[in-house]
C-alpha cells in the first residue's frame, strides 16, 4: 500500500472545500445577527418612579425606525451604568446632541410593552 493514496487526498479536498462552504455560510447567517445602531435625536424623557416599575423612557426619531411599535427605548434602575445613561441622555437631550443606540428586542409584555431594549447608548 502506498503512503500517498489519490483517492484519500480527493476526499480530504472535498471535505476541506466543504468546511470552507460551511464556515462562509455560518459568517454570512452571524452577520444579520448583530444589533443594529440606530441614530436617535432624544425627544421626550420620562421618568417612572412608582415603586414596581422604576425605569427611564426615552422617545425620539430614530433613523432608521425602529422595529418596535413604538419609537422610544426604556432602561431600569437596576441596568448597569443606569446613571451614566441618564447624564447621557439628558446631555443629548439639553444640547440638541444625536445619540447613537444599539438596539436588540422589543419588548413584547408588561408596563414597558412596545419599547425596545438595547444593550448601548453613545453621545455623538
Amino acid at each position: 500500500m502506498p503512503i500517498y493514496d489519490k483517492s484519500c487526498s480527493k476526499i480530504r479536498s472535498l471535505l476541506f472545500l466543504c468546511f470552507l462552504v460551511a464556515v462562509s455560510a455560518m459568517k454570512d447567517a452571524s452577520a444579520g445577527l448583530a444589533d443594529p445602531h440606530y441614530s436617535v435625536q432624544v425627544g421626550d424623557v420620562e421618568i417612572v418612579n412608582d415603586g414596581t416599575n422604576n425605569a427611564i423612557y426615552v422617545r425620539g426619531v430614530f433613523t432608521p425606525a425602529l422595529p418596535c411599535p413604538i419609537q422610544g427605548f426604556v432602561y431600569f434602575a437596576a441596568d448597569a451604568f443606569e446613571k451614566e445613561m441618564t447624564s447621557m441622555i439628558v446631555t443629548a437631550k439639553a444640547t440638541g446632541r444625536t445619540l447613537t443606540y444599539t438596539h436588540s428586542y422589543c419588548l413584547s409584555s408588561g408596563a414597558s410593552s412596545g419599547y425596545s431594549r438595547g444593550n448601548g447608548v453613545v453621545l455623538q
